[in-house]
C-alpha cells in the first residue's frame, strides 16, 4: 500500500514516539509522513460559510425593516 504504513512500521513507530523525551525526536519520527492540507482548506471553507451567513442574515434583517 503506497503512502501507508503497514502494521510493523506503525507499531515500530508508536514505540519510538512513547519513547521520544524533547520534540526533536518526534519530528525524526514523523519527518517522513506527509502533512495534512486539509485542516487549513477546511478553515478557510468554514471562514467564508460564515460570512456568507451573516451577509444572509444581515439582508434578511434589512429586508424585514423595509415591510
Amino acid at each position: 500500500m503506497e503512502g501507508r504504513l503497514n502494521l510493523d512500521e506503525f507499531t515500530s513507530r508508536v514505540d519510538q514516539v512513547y519513547r521520544a523525551a524533547t520534540h526533536a525526536d518526534l519530528a525524526r519520527i514523523t519527518g517522513d509522513l506527509p502533512r495534512p492540507v486539509r485542516a487549513r482548506n477546511d478553515q478557510r471553507h468554514l471562514l467564508i460559510a460564515l460570512v456568507a451567513a451573516i451577509a444572509v442574515i444581515a439582508v434578511l434583517a434589512l429586508s424585514l425593516r423595509l415591510w
